[in-house]
């Protein structure tokens, strides 16, 4: 497998993931009405949650730090493309002139987070 590829599959997870996570499905094993009872019945302090609430995958957050690195445009680019899956006619919402200005920055971005 080359490095392109690897690089668009981390991506797709990366996506998923944040997909959930602004959808309120991601890793946590309780709903934030049950620790606010647990915390109200039991007194168990907020932060002992801390670890169990933000579980994500190293792979992940290797993948997010580097993506949080690349400039607005690239990060806006891989957002769109992975998170959100805009549809090619929205593309001009989201600052882009044109598909093929999309894609030629989402190829930098990509090319970017390779080297």
């Amino acid at each position: 497998m080359n490095n392109r590829k690897l690089v668009v599959m981390l991506l797709k997870k990366w996506g998923r993931y944040q997909a959930r996570q602004e959808q309120g499905d991601g890793y946590a094993s309780k709903s934030p009405t049950e620790k606010i009872r647990e915390f109200c019945e039991l007194g168990v302090h907020g932060s002992s949650f801390a670890a169990e609430e933000r579980n994500v995958p190293e792979y992940l957050e290797l993948i997010d730090g580097r993506i949080a690195q690349l400039p607005q445009n690239y990060m806006t680019a891989i957002r769109i493309r992975f998170v959100l899956q805009v549809e090619r006619g929205a593309l001009c919402s989201f600052g882009f002139s044109s598909v093929t200005a999309f894609e030629i920055c989402l190829e930098r971005a990509i090319n970017a987070l390779l080297g």
